[in-house]
């Protein structure tokens, strides 16, 4: 390319004063206007205020959000962690009760399908498969088409119950001081069989001095199964408000609260200013209810004006970075294409003080060197550069100041108001045990349910081989019966369970194959097989079983295959006879969906504090890692369970354990359920206010990034490509465009050094006013060097006219 072309070759320097006369001030004036009309105007988004503009109004709105949800309302109201507390509980309650209900009904039916051809000539075949010891239903009976009782098993029918039964469907009956379901399924010849049962609560853990009571709201306004204290009917505003809790629960749990009452506490005889809570939620379609009704203590939603202070200090750190930017950007800038302005006009503008901005003082130094000329040539590039960076701020660096002072008003907001909730009401710490020790009923139920599944499929196939044809039939009928499984259903002990089964010979095992495939498909077994005396399957029905194969245990019971494994093998047996026993391997999904029957996370530990379950994904047989939770969970096996409140990788949890086993249904299985929550997800107004004060935080945190990212990438670097440019043009290169790449001031501030450029090239016919080409600012562009004509009487023209003569 050569060496850069320089103004002295290419044209004279910017001419150095106006030109005095009305004419020259005309031409001015023309210059100007033509200027105005060929400089980008800026539009928003664009323009060098626009950042300062929009991030001061952003920051003002973060300042009122700031008072709305820091200041509280002043007002005293009941925890909204107590409320949720107590819905959840009855929540839980009324779900167990609605799958209990749904659970019979099906089972009928199942009952009725399978049985109910053959009950016209054997009806006690039917009813026995129904009523058995230790089962659901207390009593059954097999109704004609006139609804009156052909044959009966167990307790008698209640006398409403023949007229009120609908097949399909549970309905409740009150038998004295009692509640009893009746369930109907239809058998054919327009018989119906109905059976019924109780319906009742667990025990549960109260809270006795706040007066908790939770009952079952039944037939005739009346209260069932009540636990603690009751509610007496002179208490109008309690029972109203036990009422309007009613009323809300059409689908769904719901709390209620009332008015401040004065309670005196049995134990201690203190008086005490508390406000009613009611709960309540529908059993499905029974018409009854789950209600528990408590009293809390009402506390302060905050400080009216507590967000105050720091909302009007955002609202001065705001306009503080509004200011500064006027004064240390935005004002120089402008200055800055004043000058550009009057250099591109041909005006030679008078002294200029540099501006405090570094950058817009290298572009206005430049001008005023171009305009003026140098006072002594640099000679080396040091001093060049010494030249070009004259003092001041820079703009990068304005604008991190302007973002760290946002960022430290977060810093400070959130070192002062953070801070979630260290602590829980008592009512919400004894209602975090019902709901573990809820968890642990569903594990237990599960696992003995389990065991007598496996009863009843020995019974079903003891009674398929008995109705089976077979060379042992002409046997003696010591040798002919096939199990007495069925006629000693209720051992469950594992001695009883082998005493049973002794001397008792074995059944074929494809006997089995049937009720061993309907155990599969309720999905809660993953492996049901049939083993000999040594553990070898005879018969396996679902997948590969996952027991080491080994002697099974005598009796009937729940164990734990090992303590190693990539899945702990959980399984009920039940032996069937000498040498022959009967497994299932539980599904850990299935079991693990038991436990999530509590809130938060749940896991299982052995003795030895092994994780056997855990509903937040773990490894099997690995101790867990927090402390509190070995805590809890040697406090459970302890026989010392209840509630803490414990920390782990920086979360403060609410911690509850409970035991599962031990009992004599469950003698092999002795384990500690614990359940965990964080205190951050209980509606707290500490945790309200940690939440309002991190929303906060994080809207002035974006405010701060993007007026950082807005200046640093839209006005400071296209700002020091301008500085750069007009460097170059003090130098005397004059060879590169300067392009306007935006429609701001910045834009104007190249067009203004642009026209600069092709005057020092062409000389004063290219100031403002003269016509120039629109082009793309990508395009390049270079000044030509000027062609000469050639002489007329010169060697070309000689050759031109002797081809013509030609």
């Amino acid at each position: 390319m050569g060496a850069p072309t320089t103004s002295a070759a290419v044209g004279p320097r910017l001419p150095r004063g106006r030109q005095p006369g009305r004419e020259a001030d005309a031409a001015a004036e023309w210059r100007r206007i033509c200027l105005d009309r060929q400089l980008p105007r800026a539009r928003f988004p664009a323009g060098v205020k626009v950042p300062a503009l929009l991030s001061f109004w952003c920051l003002l709105l973060v300042a009122g959000l700031c008072l709305a949800v820091l200041g509280g309302s002043g007002d005293r109201a009941v925890p909204e962690a107590v409320v949720d507390s107590q819905k959840q509980l009855v929540g839980r309650l009324a779900g167990t009760q609605r799958t209990v209900m749904n659970n019979g009904v099906q089972s009928l039916a199942a009952n009725a399908e399978r049985l109910g051809a053959a009950a016209e000539k054997d009806p006690d075949k039917l009813l026995a498969a129904v009523v058995v010891p230790g089962g659901r239903w207390k009593g059954a009976a097999i109704l004609d088409d006139k609804r009156q009782a052909t044959a009966f098993r167990g307790e008698t029918l209640p006398p409403e119950a023949a007229s009120k039964a609908v097949p399909g469907q549970a309905v409740p009956l009150a038998v004295g001081g009692a509640l009893q379901v009746v369930v109907a399924a239809e058998l054919p010849g327009n018989r119906v069989l109905v059976a019924t049962t109780g319906i009742d609560l667990r025990v549960l853990r109260l809270n006795s001095e706040v007066q908790q009571s939770v009952f079952i709201f039944g037939p005739g306004n009346t209260m069932y199964s009540v636990q603690g204290a009751p509610i007496p009917p002179e208490n109008v505003p309690l029972n109203k408000l036990v009422q309007r809790a009613l009323e809300k629960a059409d689908d769904r749990a719901v709390g209620v609260t009332g008015s401040v009452l004065t309670l005196t506490d049995p134990q201690t005889g203190q008086a005490r200013r508390l406000a009613p809570v009611a709960a309540a939620a529908p059993i499905g379609d029974s018409g009854l209810a789950i209600v528990s009704v408590t009293h809390a203590a009402r506390v302060t939603g905050g400080e009216r004006w507590r967000g105050l202070e720091p909302a009007v200090t955002l609202a001065i750190v705001a306009l503080l970075i509004l200011a500064v930017l006027y004064l240390v950007l935005i004002r120089p800038i402008t200055r800055v294409l004043v000058q550009a302005k009057a250099m591109a006009c041909g005006e030679t503008p008078e002294k200029v003080a540099l501006p405090v901005l570094r950058e817009a003082a290298r572009i206005s130094a430049a001008l005023a060197e171009i305009a003026n000329g140098p006072r002594r040539t640099p000679r080396t590039l040091d001093e060049r550069a010494r030249r070009r960076r004259p003092g001041g701020f820079s703009a990068l660096t304005v604008i991190a100041l302007c973002a760290i002072a946002v960022l430290g008003w977060c810093g400070a907001v959130a070192g002062r108001y953070a801070g979630g909730a260290d602590s829980v009401p008592k009512q919400v710490s004894i209602d975090a045990r019902n709901d573990v020790e809820g968890a642990a009923v569903a594990l237990r139920d599960g696992l003995t349910g389990g065991v007598t599944r496996l009863r009843q499929a020995s019974t079903a196939a003891a009674t398929a081989a008995a109705a089976t044809p077979s060379p042992a039939a002409s046997a003696p009928p010591s040798q002919a019966q096939p199990s007495p499984a069925a006629s000693a259903p209720a051992a469950n002990g594992t001695r009883a369970g082998a005493a049973a089964a002794s001397g008792v010979s074995a059944i074929d095992p494809q006997q089995f194959r049937g009720p061993l495939n309907e155990l599969i498909d309720s999905g809660d077994i993953r492996s049901a097989y049939v083993t000999d005396k040594t553990g070898k399957p005879a018969l396996i029905v679902g997948e590969e079983p996952a027991r080491q194969q080994a002697a099974p245990p005598p009796g009937n019971g729940v164990k734990l295959d090992r303590v190693t494994g990539p899945v702990p093998v959980v399984y009920a047996y039940f032996q069937v006879a000498d040498g022959q026993t009967v497994i299932a391997e539980f599904g850990v999904r299935y079991l693990a969906g038991l436990l999530r029957r509590a809130e938060g996370r749940v896991r299982v530990v052995d003795g030895d504090l092994r994780t056997i379950l855990d509903t937040g994904g773990y490894v099997p047989f690995r101790v867990p890692a927090a402390a509190p939770v070995r805590k809890a969970a040697t406090d459970a096996l302890g026989n010392n369970a209840g509630t803490s409140i414990g920390k782990s990788q920086g979360s403060t949890m609410l911690l509850a354990g409970t035991t599962v086993g031990g009992e004599e249904d469950l003698p092999d299985v002795r384990w500690a359920v614990v359940s965990e929550r964080s205190l951050a997800t209980f509606r707290l107004p500490q945790n309200d206010l940690n939440r309002g004060t991190w929303l906060v935080a994080f809207l002035a945190l974006v405010v701060a990034v993007l007026l950082f990212a807005w200046y640093r990438l839209v006005v400071i670097r296209p700002l020091r490509q301008m500085a750069e440019a007009a460097e170059r043009l003090a130098d005397g290169d004059v060879r590169d465009t300067v392009c306007p790449v935006r429609h701001d001031e910045i834009g104007a501030i190249a067009v203004c050094l642009d026209i600069v450029r092709q005057t020092m090239a062409e000389g004063t016919t290219r100031l403002a006013g003269a016509a120039r080409l629109k082009g793309i600012g990508r395009e390049i562009t270079m000044v030509l060097p000027i062609v000469r004509p050639k002489r007329a009487d010169g060697p070309g023209a000689r050759r031109a006219s002797s081809r013509k003569g030609r």
